[in-house]
């Protein structure tokens, strides 16, 4: 099929046929996931802009009055091939004044033969020292130096923190962010950044640039010869990198303007209309999320009840999620399947939360990816949690989210009270709930959170 958007230079068209296709997929009602081939592109040019360096593994600096502090070899182990931190979630460990500081989280290596890694890192700096630890979890799309298999993601324990990067919009977004490198001075800074040292890498720089001016190019195609189909494919890249957060320079917006007014016609008014709204990321009003709200419990309403519309089912309850809890949740995956290919997890989510509830699920439970299962039927037996809580555990979490129908409430009791003494949490939410929360979205601010937040506490409550 011939490509619509002018390819962009730095992947050699790898970034912006992935996006082209995300296009493709959702007219058809489905998402697209990152194949191993564009990572494989993405890599060679992180390699051509020479973008992997030193990372540290390990740090240990004692206090000592005869340690030497002024040389990082003696002190800094680096792993054994250069990299890039292409995403942290790093945040501050529990245990108030035991410390000078403790941290602790999840950091994302990209590694120059391709292969993407999730680390565990704690940090701490005490009376003794300073210590910065990272332990591996998960890898893909290869564990073997200077491979980037073809085969399909594998998802077990280890992978669902880097179940996000196979979303194109959320990997555009981590690229888009790279920092430029720079000299270290302090030990410290292997941890974290200062902002006076955090500019954005000449990679990032022409990522962004590449990406708007494929766009601006099928602006101007438009202008002067409309057709709907690429208005269409238009309005979804503009709505592709809101969601990326990629905004436009200034003086884009200024000259597509100006070139639109010289060269529109008249009929064309309300099109380019929506099309700036789109691209200064206006936000939705009321009457139109009520109006979004109002389709997608049609769309529900419509779905029958049992196991031929299941998956027509879980097509709509990925879209009700999405609007109930973003920004917190993103990214949603369909039917993620584990590393033995014998259990496949409905829907996942990354959280991206950084304070409230979605954040305290993240700090009490490790929920850094919210898992969803669905079950179009009425009736819910034990068997219906045993088999979400069976995928949870403490590498990915012990927070997870049952969506039925209905539920019997006897049922729900029994199962609460099995799970909390497993130390998991399993919130049921029905028809009911998801209609309840999409007819009051614009009642109370962050109204779909705090209702969520309301099934928590009867959820401890009861157990």
């Amino acid at each position: 099929m011939k490509k619509i958007l002018k390819p962009d230079e730095l992947t050699n068209g790898a970034l912006t046929s992935m996006i082209e296709q995300s296009w493709q997929e959702k007219k058809q009602g489905n998402s697209k996931s990152v194949s191993p081939n564009e990572l494989k592109n993405i890599n060679q040019s992180l390699l051509n802009y020479k973008m992997f360096y030193d990372v540290a593994e390990n740090i240990y600096v004692p206090f000592e009055k005869e340690t030497d502090i002024r040389d990082p070899n003696k002190h800094v182990t680096p792993f054994g091939r250069n990299g890039l931190v292409i995403d942290d979630d790093i945040y501050a460990a529990n245990g108030r004044f035991k410390s000078i500081y403790t941290c602790k989280g999840i950091r994302t290596i990209w590694f120059n033969d391709g292969t993407i890694e999730l680390f565990s890192l704690h940090s701490t700096i005490e009376s003794t020292g300073f210590t910065y630890d990272l332990e591996e979890i998960g890898s893909f799309p290869s564990q073997d130096p200077g491979i980037i298999c073809e085969n399909q993601y594998k998802t077990d324990d280890n992978y669902f923190g880097l179940i996000r990067f196979i979303s194109p919009s959320y990997l555009i977004n981590r690229l888009s962010r790279i920092t430029k490198v720079y000299e270290k001075d302090f030990y410290l800074e292997y941890l974290l950044n200062p902002p006076d040292v955090s500019l954005l890498s000449s990679y990032s720089l022409k990522l962004k640039r590449d990406l708007w001016e494929s766009i601006i190019s099928l602006v101007k195609e438009i202008t002067t010869s409309f057709d709907a189909e690429r208005f269409d494919l238009l309005i979804f890249v503009v709505e592709f990198m809101t969601e990326a957060e990629i905004e436009p320079a200034n003086d884009v917006m200024v000259d597509l303007f100006q070139f639109i007014q010289e060269n529109k016609t008249d009929n064309q008014n309300h099109l380019y209309k929506e099309l700036f709204e789109k691209m200064k990321g206006q936000k939705e009003s009321s009457q139109e999320g009520k109006k979004l709200n109002e389709k997608l419990i049609e769309e529900l309403k419509k779905v029958i009840s049992g196991t031929n519309d299941a998956k027509e089912y879980e097509k709509v309850i990925v879209k009700i999620v999405e609007r109930l809890f973003k920004p917190y949740l993103k990214d949603p995956n369909s039917q993620v399947r584990t590393e033995d290919g014998r259990e496949i997890i409905d829907i996942t989510l990354y959280n991206e939360a950084a304070q409230g509830f979605w954040h305290d699920m993240k700090l009490r439970y490790g929920a850094s990816i919210i898992y969803i299962e669905c079950k179009n039927m009425d009736e819910l037996a034990n068997e219906e949690f045993q088999q979400i809580s069976s995928r949870l555990s403490t590498k990915k979490g012990m927070f997870g989210i049952l969506i039925s129908r209905k539920s019997d409430n006897l049922d729900l009791l029994r199962a609460y009270r099995v799970l909390y003494h497993q130390e998991k949490i399993i919130i049921n939410l029905t028809d009911e709930d998801l209609i309840d929360m999409l007819e009051n979205f614009y009642t109370e601010e962050d109204y779909p959170t705090l209702y969520l937040s309301k099934k928590y506490r009867v959820f401890t409550e009861k157990s």
